[in-house]
């Protein structure tokens, strides 16, 4: 998909989470992906064997990862594999994207898909996504309860034909750029609530003008890595300084509101 902007292309290839991890894909990772694939996977998603081979060929082939919007999902805790996230139908502008991702067979139910959407959604928006659409069959309730946990709300239902031909009742979410991303990692540890299973979701409009103020910083970081890593990936050296400028006024924001506290701390003596 070569047109896909590089920021959003690379945007989920370096996250870090508290149990997960968001990595790039790598030919040597072909066989734990393949494993992410079982029967189940394929009879939810419609996907035949020659859909399963073509994906297998994609993640043997780096030039053809480097146009893709799409990361592995790592456990921090076995430092293995544990399942894909991806997005597509991304337009030109990149400012509306479909999300989709899946868990291998031992990997489900432990709240790993929840915290790898909350990390993908934050880097996504990060990279100047506005609208993030989920889908999935009516009775999908894992998928359903994380799109309730991550705070995206409910845009319609209709059919969907999935790839064997089969029609589903389906539900589409959507996340915007306003909501809160849960959980965005960056160096000095999450923004938002980590899961414990709770599907009460947290957005920014809810938040107090403090916890703003460091979702913004954290995002500025975020947002600097992804395209400093594009640009470097990339050649594209002023995509590469863009992104050192995000960095640095992330900190910048840092030293000035630790400046600002100080002040505060002398006047309040005074008193």
């Amino acid at each position: 998909m070569p047109g896909i902007p590089v920021a959003v292309r690379h945007a989920m290839w370096a996250l870090d989470g508290r149990r997960v991890a968001l990595r790039r894909p790598r030919p040597a990772d072909e066989h734990a992906y393949a494993a992410t694939m079982d029967d189940d996977f394929r009879r939810i998603n419609g996907w035949d064997t020659g859909l399963v081979d073509r994906s297998l060929q994609l993640i043997r082939s780096p030039r053809a990862i480097s146009l893709l919007a799409w990361a592995l999902i790592w456990s921090r805790e076995t430092g293995s594999v544990v399942g894909s996230i991806s997005a597509d139908q991304v337009d030109a502008a990149g400012r509306t994207c479909q999300l989709g991702w899946w868990l291998g067979p031992e990997h489900r139910g432990r709240g790993y898909g929840t915290e790898a959407v909350r990390l993908a959604l934050g880097a996504l928006h990060a990279a100047g996504v506005e609208r993030i659409r989920i889908g999935t069959a009516l009775d999908n309730v894992a998928v359903r309860r994380v799109a309730a946990k991550v705070g995206a709300a409910e845009e319609s239902q209709t059919g969907h034909r999935l790839p064997d031909g089969r029609w589903v009742d389906a539900i589409w979410y959507v996340h915007t750029s306003s909501a809160a991303p849960q959980g965005v990692v960056c160096d000095s540890g999450p923004v938002g609530r980590q899961d414990r299973g709770d599907a009460n979701a947290t957005r920014l409009s809810d938040r107090r003008p403090q916890e703003t103020t460091m979702a913004d910083k954290k995002l500025d970081k975020v947002k600097g890595r992804a395209k400093e890593a594009a640009g470097d990936l990339t050649g594209d050296r002023d995509l590469e300084r863009e992104g050192k400028v995000d960095r640095a006024s992330g900190g910048i924001k840092d030293k000035l509101d630790d400046v600002t506290d100080k002040v505060k701390d002398v006047i309040r003596r005074d008193r």
